[in-house]
C-alpha cells in the first residue's frame, strides 16, 4: 500500500490539501506512527518526489507531459509492505484524513482485473480438467473392451485351461496402466517447458507510471494461460512486494 502526501497543486483541487504541501513533521508524525504498528507494518520506503520524478520519466520516456510537469507535482508517498495484506482497511483508517495525506491506496487494486481473469482462467481449467478426466476414463473403459473382444479367443482358451479372473485380466489392466502413465510423463514434460518459457519472460516487478505514482504492470499476455494453472490466490499480491 501506499500513503500519499499532498502537493501545492493539490491545495486547489482536494479539500484534503486545503493547508497546502505536507510538511516535513506531518511526514514524520506518519513514519512515527507506521513504526508503532509492528504487528501490522513489516517495512516502510520514502520516496521523494524527485524520486517518483526520475521513476515517472524513466517509464514514460515519451510521455508529451514531461515537458510541462515537473517534480513538485508528484507526491511524496510512503511505500508501505504490510505482514497481512488483508489488514488493509485498519491501516488505512489510522491514515486517512490526516493532515498532510491526501489519499491511502492499496496497490492490489490496480491488478483486480487481471486477478478477475486469472480467476476465470483457473476455473474454466479446472472444469475442462474435470470433463477431460471423464472423457480418459471412458477411453479408457472402451480401449480396454476393444481389447478384450480382439483377444476373445485367447482369453477363451486361458478359461478352459483354469486361468482365474484376475490371470485373464491383468494383461489389459497393465497395458492400460503403461498408456496413461505414458501420457501422463509426457503431459508433465509439456507443462513443465510452458512454465520455464513463461517465467523466463515475466516481468520482474511494477513500476510507477501515473502523476499520482500508481504502480504500473505489464505482464506478457502469453503467460496469462500457465498463470491461471499455478497461481494461487493466496499468493497473488502486488508484484513489487508491496500491497
Amino acid at each position: 500500500m501506499s500513503i500519499y502526501f499532498c502537493t501545492k497543486s493539490d491545495a486547489k483541487t482536494s479539500a484534503q490539501c486545503s493547508a497546502g504541501a505536507a510538511t516535513d513533521q506531518q511526514i514524520a508524525e506518519v513514519k512515527g506512527q507506521l513504526d508503532k504498528m509492528t504487528q501490522l507494518v513489516q517495512s516502510s520506503t520514502f520516496e521523494s518526489s524527485q524520486d517518483a520524478y526520475k521513476r515517472w520519466k524513466e517509464t514514460n520516456p515519451d510521455n508529451p507531459l514531461l515537458a510541462a510537469v515537473g517534480a513538485e507535482a508528484m507526491p511524496q508517498s510512503w511505500r508501505v509492505k504490510l505482514n497481512d495484506p488483508t489488514k488493509y482497511d485498519v491501516v488505512q483508517s489510522a491514515f486517512a484524513g490526516k493532515p498532510g495525506v491526501k489519499s491511502v491506496e492499496d496497490q492490489r487494486k490496480i491488478l483486480e482485473n487481471l486477478f478477475g481473469l486469472l480467476n476465470g482462467l483457473q476455473t474454466a481449467a479446472f472444469v475442462i480438467m474435470v470433463l477431460m478426466l471423464f472423457v480418459a476414463l471412458l477411453l479408457i473403459v472402451n480401449t480396454v473392451r476393444v481389447s478384450a473382444f480382439s483377444r476373445r479367443r485367447e482369453t477363451g482358451i486361458m478359461r478352459l485351461v483354469g486361468a482365474s479372473n484376475f490371470y485373464v485380466q491383468m494383461p489389459f489392466i497393465a497395458e492400460a496402466a503403461f498408456a496413461a502413465l505414458l501420457g501422463a510423463v509426457l503431459a508433465s514434460g509439456c507443462c513443465s517447458a510452458g512454465t520455464s518459457s513463461c517465467r523466463s519472460s515475466w516481468p520482474s516487478g511494477c513500476s510507477s507510471s501515473t502523476s499520482s505514482g500508481s504502480p504500473r504492470c505489464s505482464p506478457s499476455s502469453r503467460c496469462w494461460s500457465w498463470s491461471a494453472w499455478g497461481w494461487p490466490a493466496s499468493r497473488r499480491s502486488s508484484p513489487s512486494g508491496s500491497t
